[in-house]
């Protein structure tokens, strides 16, 4: 990934932030520019989480219209993909108005993180090791990197496919991804990715070994490996006041909040 110098004001940082992420969807999912939007699909799976649209540039009074809102809808039913939207709400004010007219509802509002090479305050857990997972791993690696994560964000199914593990390793081959994981007496335990977009995600432990800093670890592992080569901030969304608190203990302020609607099943 090639690292842009941070600006001085917060605006400028979220628009990298935004440039960066239709980056990374553009290298990994099926997209189409649409208005100011970006549609982003993943093209086999129907999971709602990795299949929005996303604004690319203003969102102007002008733009939102009632006929793009028509043809966003047009592209998601297309693919048999629920309409879903995903935005920094400080560079889009007008958006939400818009997106509640139409019928869609709020899904979440994530505070959207931020944390510089500056201000990471490195976490460790007792009794537990930290490695990283590089493109040559084997499929049993691979394969319990996959189902520890599904396991725990309690996503179905846990078994991956044959087609899960030839992409988890694309992504890995091509830098678009980078994996860690936390071990506690040989087993996997916790996970987390870092995205070629600097967005630090997919952090989860299992159940059982919750509240022993591993999904600390795992994050402190990533984030200083990307300000090692160079990165000078890690973004994130955190999904519940739990990552919060988790992402705040390592360094992370708030920069804002990212918003998620999506149209009423």
């Amino acid at each position: 990934m090639k690292h842009v110098p941070l600006p001085h004001d917060l605006t400028g940082l979220l628009e990298i932030i935004q440039a960066s992420n239709a980056g990374q969807l553009q290298s990994d999912r099926w997209t189409q520019r649409t208005g100011p939007f970006l549609v982003a699909l993943h093209p086999t799976s129907e999971m709602v989480w990795i299949n929005y649209a996303t604004p690319v540039e203003p969102t102007s009074a002008e733009a939102l219209t009632s006929s793009l809102m028509a043809d966003l809808r047009a592209i998601f039913h297309a693919h048999r993909r629920i309409p879903r939207f995903e935005f920094i709400e400080t560079l889009h004010p007008l958006l939400a108005n818009w997106l509640e007219a139409h019928g869609l509802t709020l899904q979440l509002r994530a505070p959207l993180m931020v944390c510089g090479k500056g201000d990471l305050k490195p976490c460790f857990a007792p009794g537990m090791t930290i490695h990283e997972i590089r493109a040559d791993a084997d499929q049993a690696l691979l394969a319990e990197f996959i189902r520890v994560t599904r396991r725990s964000f309690a996503t179905a199914p846990i078994e991956p496919s044959a087609a899960d593990l030839i992409e988890q390793r694309e992504l890995l081959s091509s830098g678009r991804q980078r994996l860690c994981h936390a071990a506690f007496e040989g087993r996997m335990v916790a996970c987390g990715v870092m995205q070629a977009s600097a967005e630090l995600g997919g952090v989860a432990t299992l159940p059982e070994f919750r509240r022993r800093g591993a999904a600390a670890a795992v994050s402190t592992q990533l984030v200083l490996r990307h300000f090692s080569e160079g990165g000078q901030v890690v973004w994130l969304s955190a999904g519940d006041e739990a990552a919060h608190r988790l992402y705040a203990k390592i360094g992370f302020r708030e920069a804002g909040a990212v918003l998620n609607y999506i149209e009423p099943s």
